[in-house]
């Protein structure tokens, strides 16, 4: 991947960052670069496995609290959306804290057609009260206190702090390159 050219690798495999890559996941971090111009690879053990398998069924974005408002308004601009939760262990279990996120995501775009067809995981992400509170109480989230990322916690419950969204125009085995729609 560092072949391709000036890239920066970002990636995690259990919450910490691989050897050889410059950063980790930790979107705290990354707010604080500067990426202008920079094309940016990105490895998770969980999120990019997801992203990677319906990547080939169609336009594929990366959406979450942060960019919940950009994510709805690019959703809507499309006849039929899917949201995948991206899960855990390899992207084969459940993840609390990427169902609500999704929940989250599921309600606004509800709430803006309140018509639209829904499937049964909509069904129940419409019925939640509050969910984004839910992320916090999650095993995921008990995980990046113990690995002491509390301002990636922070940072992942803030609403609409990124006005962009991400989609993936790239991808292999286990990795993905997400790219800002203009950039």
């Amino acid at each position: 991947m560092r072949a391709a050219g000036d890239v920066i690798l970002f990636g995690e495999e259990g919450g910490l960052r691989p050897w050889g890559f410059d950063y980790g996941n930790s979107p705290a971090e990354a707010a604080t670069l500067d990426l202008e111009g920079r094309e940016a690879i990105l490895m998770t053990s969980n999120g990019t496995k997801a992203l990677c398998a319906v990547a080939n069924l169609g336009l594929t974005a990366a959406g979450a609290l942060v960019n919940l408002t950009a994510i709805a308004a690019f959703a809507e601009t499309h006849r039929r959306v899917v949201v995948v939760c991206s899960g855990n262990a390899g992207a084969r279990t459940f993840s609390l804290e990427d169902f609500a996120a999704g929940a989250c995501i599921v309600q606004l775009l509800h709430q803006r057609h309140p018509a639209a067809r829904l499937g049964d995981a909509a069904l129940l992400a419409i019925e939640m009260k509050d969910p984004a509170r839910l992320i916090t109480r999650s095993e995921h989230a008990d995980v990046m206190r113990r690995l002491q990322f509390d301002r990636d916690l922070a940072f992942v419950m803030s609403v609409d702090r990124a006005p962009c969204v991400p989609l993936i125009v790239e991808h292999g085995e286990g990795w993905a390159v997400l790219e800002a729609p203009g950039s």
